[in-house]
């Protein structure tokens, strides 16, 4: 099936710093737009690719698992690496749990993790042992943000031959978190109704670099919430920070003034 409008992935060229941006399960790249185009106002460069099965039809996402999902980053995070000295990487929700996964097993120099369920959502679980992997549970995309004048894409259905191996997938991430070296900051929202602001305390706990943020007035989909400047302006604190740590390393490394 051909792409849905506002689904498509991007990329907008600026310095060397660049920040891979990864939307989450049945949403597309259009859903962290405002971050991106503040990253690249920044002057960063920025790569929002598609995941597979994503901006096309309810059927393909079905057919997907997360072994492409993981395939496709990693192909974006070398693209982008190709180009730029140093890369970032932040996902919401779902895609937070495959940022984390990409920066557990590559050479990335800080990860921003948005609402991601990284732990068991004992919830969701619960409907998931009633149903079957032909089933589809029905989403209302307006649940996810306490803006509703966000635009928020998204399918409005969950195939459960894939959510439920997406929610295996973020679980192991989640279980995998000690390991974590890389610099990290995580942002969950206050009224998220899907991922509760525990599982960033407990996450943010786990990881041995890191610091959280709880945002007082969003839910799940907090790149397109009310406190989206906020999401804004801690990112690019974020990797400021840390893009400059990273240039002054090397540079004591090399005896560069």
């Amino acid at each position: 099936m051909g792409l849905q409008p506002y689904s498509g992935g991007f990329t907008i060229e600026g310095n060397a710093v660049g920040v891979l941006l990864v939307h989450g399960f049945a949403g597309a790249p259009q859903n962290m737009w405002p971050l991106a185009e503040a990253l690249w106002r920044r002057g960063f460069t920025v790569s929002a690719p598609r995941l597979p099965g994503h901006g096309t039809a309810v059927d393909d996402l079905a057919g997907t698992r997360p072994a492409e999902w993981t395939g496709a980053l990693d192909a974006a995070f070398e693209h982008l690496s190709r180009t730029c000295d140093k890369v970032f990487v932040a996902g919401i929700s779902f895609g937070g749990a495959l940022a984390t996964h990409l920066a557990l097993e590559r050479q990335v120099d800080g990860l921003v993790v948005m609402a991601a369920p990284l732990f068991r959502l004992d919830g969701l679980q619960a409907v998931l042992t009633n149903l079957t992997d032909a089933d589809r549970i029905p989403v209302d995309s307006r649940d996810a943000v306490l803006d509703k004048a966000s635009g928020i894409v998204c399918y409005d259905e969950f195939p459960v031959a894939a959510f439920a191996p997406a929610l295996d997938f973020a679980e192991q991430v989640g279980a995998r978190l000690p390991e974590l070296r890389t610099p990290s900051l995580f942002l969950y929202g206050a009224h998220d109704p899907l991922v509760d602001v525990a599982c960033g305390r407990r996450a943010a706990a786990a990881a041995a670099d890191s610091s959280l943020i709880v945002l007082d007035h969003s839910a799940h989909e907090i790149t397109l919430d009310l406190d989206r400047e906020l999401v804004i302006a801690h990112t690019i604190t974020f990797i400021d920070r840390w893009s400059a740590a990273t240039r002054a390393s090397v540079d004591a490394g090399t005896g560069l003034p």
